[in-house]
């Protein structure tokens, strides 16, 4: 495996990344190219937390986590769609919403490794501030939420990585 730069920390690592993360929502690639820039409102050029497509979708970045064995975890980093009130909420939020109630959402992201996770429905938890919320997907029979439920290998890690970040392979 060769050495990949962090999108994050701007370094080198040779270590397998344990968080994949996606810069845009798919809905976000379902509009015309030439049409991207003024009709989706991101709040950053790069690491955006927040997008609102066309005044009437409103998406939120956050974390989906997938237990790994011996403890580990292996993070999507994901896009979904919410509601307007649970995006004003999750965008304006101050302090630790880690008591506060979840709220629905389906998923805005496919994620390499999985067949079909587009508009999966999920529950959106906030966390502690600084942090993207926490996504769980509702318990489904597709291979993502099972494998939420119960967890992963590590062969399995590079299964999803291969999938994300297949040049890091050659």
């Amino acid at each position: 495996m060769a050495k990949w730069k962090c999108g994050t920390c701007d370094e080198e690592h040779d270590e397998i990344p344990m968080d994949i993360s996606y810069a845009r929502p798919q809905h976000y690639f379902e509009i015309p190219e030439a049409e991207r820039d003024p009709r989706a409102w991101f709040n950053s050029d790069s690491n955006a937390d927040v997008c609102v497509i066309d005044g009437n979708l409103f998406l939120v970045r956050a974390i989906l986590p997938v237990p790994v064995e011996g403890g580990n975890e292996f993070r999507h980093g994901v896009w979904v769609l919410v509601d307007e009130p649970d995006f004003r909420k999750s965008a304006t939020f101050e302090g630790d919403g880690s008591d506060e109630p979840p709220f629905k959402g389906r998923l805005s992201s496919e994620v390499p490794g999985y067949r079909n996770t587009f508009l999966l429905p999920v529950e959106i938890q906030l966390g502690p501030p600084g942090q993207r919320p926490s996504v769980r997907l509702k318990p489904s029979k597709h291979l993502l939420s099972t494998e939420q439920r119960e967890g992963i290998t590590m062969k399995r890690v590079h299964q999803l990585v291969r999938a994300a970040l297949p040049d890091m392979f050659e």
